[in-house]
C-alpha cells in the first residue's frame, strides 16, 4: 500500500504501522493504523493517549482521524510526511529508510524525542534494508 500511495521507502510504512498500532491489534480511528490526529470538524475517535512535551510524557485525549479504508489511510500518511507538503520537507527526500524515520521526528509527526529507533530496529529486524537505495519490499 505504501508503494501505491508513492512512498519511496514502503516498508518504513510497515514499521510505522507494527509500532503505531500494536501490529494492527490497536487502532486509534476507523483504519487509522498510524495514530494520526484528526483535524476540527473530521470524523473522529476519542482516545487517551501518551506524548511528550518539554521532555516530559503526559497522558492527553485527542480525537484521531477515522478513514474509509487501510489504503486511504495509508495514503494520507504518504501525501502528507513522505511527500513534500505545505513546506515540509517530506521523508521520501531522505536518503534512506533510517533516515526518512529521523526527519519524520524532525518534522514532528511524533511526540516522542525518540520515536525513530524503535522505526530502526523494526527496519533491521524485518526488513534487513542495508543501504541508501529505495526499498520495494513489503515486511
Amino acid at each position: 500500500m505504501g508503494a501505491k500511495a508513492g512512498a519511496k521507502y514502503p516498508s518504513l510504512i510497515a514499521a510505522q504501522f507494527a509500532l503505531e498500532s500494536g501490529w494492527g491489534t490497536a487502532l486509534s480511528g476507523t483504519h487509522n493504523y498510524f495514530g494520526i490526529k484528526a483535524a476540527p470538524g473530521e470524523s473522529a475517535t476519542q482516545h487517551k493517549t501518551r506524548e511528550e512535551y518539554g521532555g516530559k510524557s503526559v497522558y492527553i485525549t485527542a480525537g484521531f482521524k477515522n478513514f474509509k479504508s487501510p489504503q486511504d489511510a495509508v495514503n494520507h500518511l504518504v501525501n502528507q510526511w513522505y511527500k513534500d507538503y505545505k513546506g515540509y520537507k517530506g521523508v521520501n527526500n531522505a536518503k534512506d529508510a533510517y533516515a526518512a524515520a529521523v526527519m519524520l521526528k524532525q518534522g514532528v509527526f511524533a511526540k516522542s524525542s525518540h520515536y525513530w529507533s524503535p522505526l530502526h530496529k523494526l527496519l533491521n529486524k524485518y526488513s534487513g534494508i542495508r543501504g541508501t537505495q529505495p526499498d520495494n519490499a513489503p515486511l
